[in-house]
């Protein structure tokens, strides 16, 4: 899957390519333009079209997962999109902050609480600050993200991080990380 995003004010504009591996054939390729808030429902559209152009059979529990609408409050979304970065750059105060700010604007919307999480565990490494300290407040972000959504991806691997690297729980860690 390749393509690219490009953002204007609140509108964001996707194009997508689905290439065959082993001869780069074009087996997708659509353009779609949206508001920010819509990129949940986007990425559900997009996996959708992706499956049905290669013929994917998905079970009825994938299906459901698919086909459920979610819109997010475009402050909130862009206040998240803007933690990520900043965590991505060790920003971690500014991150700290936007997943926050988007946690309060959007408090039924699971992904800033993954997002503080990502942001208590990753503190160590960019900080003096011990794990004990702040692996209580990552698991408690997870607790609400999973709440919310226990579907979520990415709480799941931020889980799997945490039993991994720090509590050092290798089966508990391939459970989530398969998940």
């Amino acid at each position: 899957v390749t393509g690219s995003v490009q953002r204007s004010g609140d509108s964001v504009s996707v194009k997508v390519k689905f290439l065959h591996v082993g001869d780069s054939t074009v087996l997708f390729a659509r353009d779609y333009q949206r508001r920010l808030g819509e990129l949940p429902n986007l990425q559900r559209e997009i996996t959708t079209a992706i499956t049905a152009s290669i013929d994917a059979n998905l079970d009825g529990a994938e299906q459901r997962r698919l086909g459920a609408r979610r819109e997010v409050d475009q402050r909130a979304y862009d206040a998240y999109l803007r933690g990520r970065f900043h965590l991505e750059r060790g920003e971690m105060e500014q991150a700290r902050a936007l997943f926050e700010q988007a946690s309060r604007i959007a408090s039924a919307w699971a992904p800033p609480n993954v997002g503080l999480a990502n942001y208590y565990t990753s503190l160590p490494f960019f900080t003096d600050v011990p794990p004990i300290d702040v692996l209580p407040k990552a698991r408690a972000a997870l607790v609400r993200a999973l709440e919310l959504d226990e579907t979520l991806a990415e709480a799941h691997a931020a889980n799997a991080y945490i039993r991994a690297y720090y509590e050092w729980d290798w089966r508990a860690a391939e459970q989530e990380f398969k998940r």
